[in-house]
């Protein structure tokens, strides 16, 4: 392999990269896999890496006998589904190739390039103005976040196996979850008799469940700090139910450089300042070296541990109450772009 990949060159990276995919799926019939080349946000790090993104086909036999050993009969297993799709190239069985990547710009922001590209390429020094990509001859799930729908044919074989019940979470893009499960944290703190008056907004792989719980925090995940992700957050809190948050705190993921759709640090920290009634801005960020601030990827962590008392650990939520909370909240706009189906394999499960 080259030292160093042109990340214009999307031509050159997929045949780069096609030999070396094709010998991991020839070693593992289960996957299908796609090689993501995304010179927009990805910038940084594929002139030297290369992104293989796996999907499941088939459980296999770990993921099997898991299910079989660690599920009591009647548990439930969920299929999180997020049916996002994007333009491929196809390479062969099981093989594929995405130019581009969910986030700042649109497929044909990729594929049509125009005024933005261009500028933005001159202010990466590139010599092109536009990206020459291989065709794309087919619609396949996501890279990162589509559901690969073959999977789930083993899913119901084990469920009718063992007397599981399946169910399936359908969400057209994976943040519009993020505003039901923000409204499930504060239902279940207040049945609790904790506040849920403070919200901790993570970004990408920067999320701290733990912590979220230790702290009495609301989280509320957006997977870029992009426009469009600032456009889901505001619209839950001008729609979140009442009372309005005390407390808003932004932590922001680093790619290491000011990509196309990418907003500045302080306009996060402002829209948190704008709907907290008590404090609002930025956790573990440094405002002035974002987006280079690459030890925010060490210091979110430590961040996130000191906001407020910590408190126990409550126990587990049940799908009982899971069940009565959705019950709740059909027809919220937090609740209306999710679809929560059974499908219908080992019927004769307890409800929850």
């Amino acid at each position: 392999m080259r030292a160093r990949l042109d990340p214009d060159d999307p031509r050159a990276a997929m045949h780069t990269g096609r030999p070396l995919g094709r010998l991991m799926l020839d070693r593992d019939p289960d996957l299908d896999l796609c090689h993501m080349h995304d010179p927009n946000q990805d910038r940084a790090m594929v002139c030297r890496f290369m992104y293989f993104r796996v999907k499941r086909l088939r459980l296999g036999a770990v993921l099997t006998r898991f299910l079989r050993e660690r599920l009591a009969p009647g548990g439930t297993v969920f299929i999180l589904d997020c049916p996002l799709r994007w333009p491929a190239t196809v390479l062969g069985e099981r093989h594929r190739f995405q130019f581009g990547a969910l986030g700042g710009i649109p497929p044909q922001g990729y594929t049509e390039g125009g005024e933005r590209v261009a500028r933005f390429l001159a202010e990466q020094g590139a010599a092109a103005r536009t990206w020459d990509a291989p065709e794309a001859d087919a619609e396949c799930p996501e890279a990162e976040w589509g559901y690969d729908d073959t999977l789930t044919a083993d899913l119901r074989a084990v469920a009718a196996e063992c007397g599981l019940r399946l169910r399936r979470i359908t969400v057209p893009e994976p943040e519009q979850l993020s505003p039901l499960v923000a409204e499930l944290y504060r239902w279940w703190y207040r049945r609790l008799g904790l506040p849920d008056d403070r919200l901790i907004v993570e970004t990408y792989n920067q999320w701290e469940p733990y912590w979220a719980l230790r702290t009495g925090s609301v989280p509320f995940w957006l997977h870029f700090p992009t426009e469009p992700s600032r456009d889901r957050l505001a619209d839950y809190l001008r729609e979140a139910p009442a009372p309005p948050y005390r407390d808003i705190h932004v932590n922001l993921f680093s790619n290491g450089l000011r990509s196309m759709g990418q907003l500045p640090a302080e306009e996060w920290g402002a829209l948190a300042r704008r709907h907290a009634s008590r404090t609002g801005g930025l956790l573990g960020v440094d405002a002035r070296a974002y987006p280079t601030d690459l030890g925010g990827l060490l210091r979110y962590r430590s961040a996130f541990a000191s906001l407020g008392a910590r408190q126990d650990l409550p126990a587990p939520l049940t799908l009982a109450e899971l069940a009565e909370f959705l019950a709740e909240a059909r027809g919220s706009a937090a609740h209306r772009p999710v679809r929560i189906a059974d499908e219908g394999t080992g019927a004769d499960a307890p409800a929850p």
